[in-house]
């Protein structure tokens, strides 16, 4: 009498187990989900890299003589550019010439304003972009070895120092922030600023694209020192991260 309910019991237990898988069982979706995760962050990484030297570098590449930028910004793919121009054909021709190219899209005249100078009339202008497609994304492979370790304390400073004394650069400030850690990979912030030239500032945007540890720029503002003159030094504000394994 006791042992038909004890079996009657374990085959209700064993529809039970069927019914609701857990354990390791379960665990095969939810890893394939991380790891299709931790593949699409380390492949936004990838491609994110060098978005901010791309679209500096189209700036540069597209300027007539009489058209300088005075303000440039670029954030998380968004380019935003503030200048001046002796006339709107110059700017038309300026505008032409990003579109033309393959690095920014969606080029967007937000306004131009005339005003007088010292030595006659020019044009201030806002222009707006977004940084275009990288092109082909990184492998599987190439993405596992994309994270170096942890740059120590010293190891980064004189990272960042070294690759603006060899770019031509003044760096007038390097604050590191609070390092964190993040679903597939650590995180430390660093803000960083340097003065020069257009040119120093292309070269040292491309070489921290290079760097043994792998820096992205979140966020980069230039400014011209004497907005008046074509030809005046920058400043240029970066706000860097560094990601690795954690």
């Amino acid at each position: 009498m006791i042992g038909r309910p004890v079996s009657m019991a374990c085959v209700a237990a064993c529809i039970a187990l069927v019914a609701c898988p857990s354990g390791p069982s379960s665990s095969g979706p939810d890893k394939a989900s991380a790891e299709e995760r931790k593949a699409a962050f380390l492949g936004s990484l990838a491609v994110g890299r060098d978005e901010a030297a791309r679209s500096w570098g189209a700036i540069v590449a597209a300027l007539p003589d009489g058209l300088w930028p005075t303000e440039v910004t670029y954030d998380g793919g968004e380019v935003k550019i503030t200048g001046q121009a002796l006339s709107n054909n110059l700017l038309a021709d300026f505008m032409s010439q990003l579109e033309e190219g393959a690095r920014l899209t969606g080029v967007e005249l937000r306004s131009s304003v005339q005003k007088k100078g010292r030595t006659g009339d020019y044009h201030e202008f806002t222009v707006a972009a977004r940084v275009a497609d990288g092109g082909r994304a990184a492998s599987p492979e190439a993405l596992e070895d994309l994270l170096p370790p942890r740059p120590g304390p010293a190891d980064g400073l004189r990272e960042l120092q070294r690759l603006a004394a060899d770019s031509g650069l003044q760096m007038t400030k390097c604050v590191f922030g609070q390092a964190s850690s993040g679903e597939f990979a650590g995180e430390l912030p660093v803000a960083v600023e340097v003065a020069g030239s257009r040119a120093e500032i292309g070269r040292y945007l491309d070489g921290l694209t290079r760097l043994p540890h792998f820096w992205l720029v979140k966020k980069l503002t230039v400014k011209a020192v004497a907005p008046q003159d074509p030809r005046s030094a920058l400043k240029a504000a970066v706000s860097a991260q560094t990601y690795y394994p954690d």
